[in-house]
């Protein structure tokens, strides 16, 4: 298992990493949570015993595209966006999520890179009024001024892959 981080109660991370000792076989279905403890150095004593935390476990994803959370809508238990075609028509799109973060989606299936996703934020009055071949008329968003409002963890260059053209309407 790699490293690990500790997400403290003020949600800081704990500068040094840490490793799993043990994993407990059940997860608590009342609050979504499996207990394991994991060691960390402290050689400077600032963890302290009834100290509380988050442990994070990196993962890696091969092959994704990031979407914001935001810009999808769920039916039935299936993930959608809406995506912007030729000549400004709407089309939804289902998606297959590989992962997540609090504010992104790991996209393996369903949209490709270069793609125009709406950003539903934007459109609220318009938001659950969209429908297939709706025309728009659709304004880019920098993926870097949303990124700025809202960080991902991720490395955008690393392995998780693009984020796609997001379009306002």
């Amino acid at each position: 298992m790699p490293p690990v981080q500790l997400v403290l109660a003020d949600n800081s991370v704990y500068p040094q990493p840490g490793k799993v000792e043990l994993v407990e076989g059940q997860f608590d279905k009342t609050v979504g949570a499996i207990r394991l403890r994991a060691s960390f150095p402290n050689a400077d004593g600032s963890l302290r015993s009834g100290n509380t935390g988050k442990v994070r476990i990196p993962t890696s994803i091969k092959s994704a595209l990031v979407i914001p959370q935001e810009a999808s809508f769920e039916l039935q238990g299936k993930v959608f966006v809406y995506t912007v075609a030729d000549s400004n028509k709407i089309v939804t799109r289902p998606l297959t999520i590989s992962g997540s973060t609090t504010n992104y989606y790991f996209v393996s299936e369903g949209v490709k890179e270069g793609d125009k996703v709406v950003l539903s934020s934007m459109s609220q009055t318009l938001f659950g009024g969209l429908r297939d071949g709706m025309v728009i008329n659709p304004q880019m968003i920098s993926t870097d001024s949303l990124l700025k409002a809202k960080p991902a963890l991720i490395n955008r260059r690393g392995p998780a892959g693009l984020i796609l053209k997001l379009i306002l309407c």
